[in-house]
């Protein structure tokens, strides 16, 4: 079945003449790792793909080769082929991509919930969609090199949590071993991206662990970031990144629940992590979102405070 899909898009991409590969929102290491790699794959066939993201990238990915070809705007229109990267269903893409039927896009996907937008859907049960990409070069025949291993390397670092989540395979770690024989430095990788924040993250990681509550005798941990918090402290989206890690690392702790304002678009985003028996996937659902059994979030619109208490019910409920 795989290697039937993987032939499938290699047709496509073969007659492809104009190429649209893209990020979700709000991009993470997978969805740009994958991105990144796959432009230099595809490069590699001779082929021009252009890059997009709807917002900005994150800081600590910007050491990624070819992250400044990535553009911020596009019309899909103007494709004839278009590649969306670990976006569980279309509203994940941005809006630009709300009118485009099936018909032009090939979805590449590891979430086990994805709607299967795309004409041709490549859904697989792996760590990151950038072991979904290392099959699909394999099957294109096209030589990896350090460039391409780096972005690889990041999409499968992070969505594994640094190789610590239970979707880490020993196959995960044998591509990954073949990252650092192309001449990724795991070191330097990590260093850039765990070991590089800004001034305001850090303002931000001290409120939120201020703020954090505990319920359901500590199997609970949440923390509410408001809009309040966000200009105190000068943050911004990418500023989140991993913060959440430091709520699920509390001795106890099942679960670990971010709920935060998001002062731009008018909107509350809520993050899920469990640790071990909690399928947050499915509490995501009930709200609207979806993702993993072990890291799932949703999008809500209402009062904070109601927002807050509905959360936090319903996964004590799922204890």
């Amino acid at each position: 079945m795989k290697k039937n899909i993987l032939s499938e898009i290699k047709k496509r991409i073969q007659k492809a003449n104009k190429i649209l590969l893209s990020t979700h929102i709000d991009p993470d290491g997978d969805t740009l790792g994958s991105m990144l790699a796959l432009h230099l794959i595809l490069k590699k066939m001779g082929k021009k793909p252009t890059m997009f993201s709807g917002d900005p990238v994150p800081d600590i990915y910007r050491f990624l080769p070819s992250v400044k070809l990535i553009k911020n705007l596009a019309s899909p229109e103007d494709f004839d082929l278009i590649i969306a990267l670990d976006a569980g269903s279309l509203g994940r893409l941005d809006p630009i991509f709300k009118n485009s039927g099936p018909e032009k896009i090939v979805n590449i996907d590891h979430h086990s919930d994805n709607t299967r937008y795309g004409k041709i859907n490549y859904i697989a049960k792996v760590s990151c969609v950038g072991e979904q990409i290392y099959a699909l070069a394999k099957h294109l025949k096209v030589s990896l090199d350090k460039n391409i291993g780096v972005c690889l390397y990041v999409a499968i670092m992070t969505d594994t949590g640094n190789f610590k989540y239970d979707n880490t395979t020993a196959e995960t770690f044998a591509i990954a071993e073949e990252m650092l024989k192309l001449g990724v430095s795991p070191d330097k990788t990590a260093n850039a991206v765990y070991e590089n924040r800004s001034w305001p993250a850090i303002k931000l990681l001290a409120a939120a662990l201020e703020n954090a509550q505990s319920t359901a005798e500590g199997k609970i941990i949440y923390t509410v970031i408001t809009k309040e918090i966000l200009v105190n402290t000068a943050a911004h989206n990418q500023d989140f990144t991993g913060l959440i890690d430091h709520l699920r690392a509390i001795r106890g702790a099942e679960v670990a629940i971010l709920i935060r304002e998001d002062h731009e678009k008018n909107r509350v985003k809520i993050n899920f992590r469990s640790k071990s028996y909690v399928d947050v996937q499915k509490i995501s659902k009930e709200l609207g979102g979806g993702g993993h059994s072990r890291a799932a979030g949703a999008i809500m619109h209402g009062d904070l405070l109601q927002i807050v208490n509905q959360v936090v019910g319903l996964t004590t409920a799922a204890l």
